[in-house]
């Protein structure tokens, strides 16, 4: 990077030790320096000087960051400002919600308001090819489900599909998290034959409520379908 690169500024933060100031002080670098994801990162010796701590303290922020996916490493070039990714983000959470079902459902009522209440907005912006979309993954759960199977994947499209005409970038990328992470929370829980085919039959007149343009029906439907899965989530605690 060029000399003109601005200093960063720091504020008072408290941390319970030094390799926790020095990976603030690096997050702080990058938003002052507006590096965005493909923008390679100072060397190691640059940082040092920069932030006026050890290159060893640099090494561990650095480590941090990349545990976390804030920065991407390529051996022989150096480091990268990383892409969010929120299939990462979702393996992390699952991992540790599978044996916290407490919070579990926490995430859930989170992602209950979420939908719910964009639900009025993504309907007005369905066109017919979404709604050819959906109807197409009903009938391929309702298959999933004569042929003894789980349908995890047909129902995370089917939400993003409700959602995908909505500009708004944000919301998709936590909705997207939400769903791949009780995908694989979901992988480890029982289902009743009948209670895959009351999820098909919800999905199904989820979708002929928004073709009536009846979006009050829809997002009560899609209440119902939540709190059958806080059910589930309820029933599958370990003890």
């Amino acid at each position: 990077m060029s000399k003109a690169r601005a200093r960063s500024t720091f504020t008072a933060i408290e941390t319970t030790s030094r390799s926790e100031l020095v990976e603030h002080q690096l997050r702080d670098f990058i938003l002052n320096n507006k590096l965005v994801p493909g923008h390679k990162l100072p060397s190691e010796s640059e940082l040092s000087n920069d932030l006026g701590v050890s290159r060893t303290a640099i090494r561990e922020g650095l480590k941090s960051l990349e545990a976390v996916g804030m920065i991407n490493a390529h051996h022989g070039k150096g480091r990268f400002v990383g892409k969010f990714d929120s299939g990462a983000i979702a393996d992390s959470l699952a991992i540790s919600l599978t044996i916290d079902r407490p919070s579990l459902q926490d995430i859930l009522e989170i992602r209950k308001a979420l939908e719910t209440g964009f639900l009025s907005q993504a309907a007005s912006l369905l066109q017919e090819v979404d709604f050819a979309a959906l109807e197409r993954l009903v009938r391929r759960m309702n298959l999933k489900v004569k042929e003894s199977t789980t349908f995890l994947q047909e129902d995370m499209e089917f939400h993003r599909v409700l959602f995908s005409r909505l500009n708004n970038r944000v919301l998709l990328n936590i909705l997207e998290i939400f769903w791949k992470l009780f995908r694989q929370v979901e992988e480890g829980t029982g289902h009743t034959p009948e209670q895959l085919m009351e999820a098909v039959n919800q999905h199904k007149v989820i979708v002929a409520a928004l073709r009536k343009g009846n979006v009050s029906r829809a997002k009560n439907l899609l209440e119902v379908h939540f709190r059958d899965a806080e059910g589930r989530i309820a029933s599958s605690k370990t003890p």
